[in-house]
């Protein structure tokens, strides 16, 4: 299956659904960064979401989470055509693996120590079309570029 973004709308009802497969610019954005499984799995998941953040808003967005475990951070934009970039500050770790289910990622063990109560920031920045001064809602949660096209 090819990397996509579907949205579904009902003006009517007054609802959008986007549904985001990017097997592929994740795979690349590993191989490009020569990142761990870890590593790759927090960069995917971060990609995917400005993915869908910007073909929900129809704008660029930016998003920046900064962490106190051992990944420290990642930096991602998209913009509404399906260009995509990002990084991770820590390109070796391995973990993010649950015992009980190994294919699924749990990023706990990346994002926060296990003596953290607090993971760390995320933030998000939404520039509309248009030329309109973007917005920056900052969210504080207690629990090498790359550079893809996204069609």
């Amino acid at each position: 299956m090819s990397d996509s973004l579907l949205t579904v709308e009902a003006p009517a009802a007054g609802l959008r659904l986007a549904l985001c497969c990017a097997g592929g610019v994740a795979r690349s954005a590993s191989a490009r960064h020569g990142l761990a499984a870890g590593s790759a799995a927090a960069l995917a998941q971060g990609l995917t979401a400005a993915l869908l953040l910007a073909g929900h808003q129809r704008t660029r967005v930016d998003v920046q989470l900064e962490c106190n475990g051992p990944l420290r951070g990642l930096l991602v934009d998209a913009d509404e055509s399906g260009a995509v970039r990002g990084l991770v500050r820590a390109k070796d770790l391995e973990g993010g693996r649950r015992s009980e289910d190994p294919t699924r990622f749990d990023g706990r063990p990346l994002f926060a120590s296990r003596h953290d109560e607090r993971a760390g920031a995320l933030s998000v920045m939404c520039a509309p079309a248009g030329g309109l001064s973007a917005h920056n809602p900052t969210f504080t949660n207690s629990t090498t570029d790359h550079a893809t096209s996204f069609q």
